[in-house]
């Protein structure tokens, strides 16, 4: 999902975020078929904070915390993260 899509547009908390529609980044749900997916069929590039950085195809996949994977659609590297 879009955290700004699920909070509305016109939340504050969207401001200097590209979590919106027409946005390039989403939050996905952790799962364990997801985890798996992105790490077996990821690279990881370097790891921001302590958490790896993942890219498969122009995407990249980052395990913002314990509930979801940050993905960006605009990024092919680590800067940004």
């Amino acid at each position: 999902g879009t955290e700004c899509w699920l909070h509305g547009a016109r939340d504050a908390r969207c401001n200097g975020t590209n979590h919106r529609q027409g946005g390039y980044a989403i939050d996905l749900r952790h799962s364990t078929a997801l985890d798996n997916y992105i790490r077996s069929a990821g690279t990881v590039i370097c790891s921001p904070r302590g958490r790896p950085l993942y890219q498969i195809g122009s995407a990249v996949y980052w395990d913002e915390d314990s509930a979801h994977w940050h993905v960006n659609f605009n990024y092919g590297s680590c800067s940004g993260f």
